[in-house]
């Protein structure tokens, strides 16, 4: 108390702005949220790490256009394996009509090759399809007629 009636203004002016300093630079007021030591920070965070932040940014933006054409391709493969399966089925298809005899392997891997391309050809309605299915079914009968006579080669 002494100290007060002691005081000149000057000394009260800055013993009082030195407590406020304290006060706003450690202790955080709810209504108005005044945290300068954490606003100091941020401010300095945010100017160091500007060039980093960018250069995330660029990564993330090269990393999309990675998975974008990667999915691309494995649609591309997709359609090049049906399309590949449809030639092997009308191959086969021709040489069954020729009355060629063919090992049961064969017929195990044409009719796989069904399977595929007609799996592609639902998951795919805008593919053109309907390209196999008098050679699928002959496929098929021939492969039935071939397990019941037991006539592969």
């Amino acid at each position: 108390m002494e100290f007060l009636m002691n005081a000149t203004v000057g000394q009260l002016i800055g013993s009082g702005f030195g407590i406020l300093t304290f006060i706003l630079l450690f202790v955080e007021f709810t209504p108005i949220k005044v945290n300068p030591i954490s606003s100091v920070l941020r401010w300095v965070g945010e100017r160091t790490n500007k060039e980093l932040d960018v250069r995330i940014d660029k990564m993330e933006k090269k990393v999309e256009e990675i998975y974008q054409r990667q999915a691309e391709a494995e649609e591309e493969y997709q359609k090049r394996e049906a399309i590949n399966a449809r030639i092997r089925i009308l191959r086969f298809g021709d040489e069954v009509r020729r009355k060629m005899k063919h090992s049961q392997e064969s017929f195990d891997q044409v009719l796989s090759d069904i399977d595929t391309y007609e799996k592609y050809c639902k998951d795919h309605p805008k593919f053109e399809n309907k390209k196999t299915v008098r050679t699928s079914k002959l496929i098929v009968d021939t492969h039935d007629k071939c397990m019941l006579e037991d006539d592969f080669l």
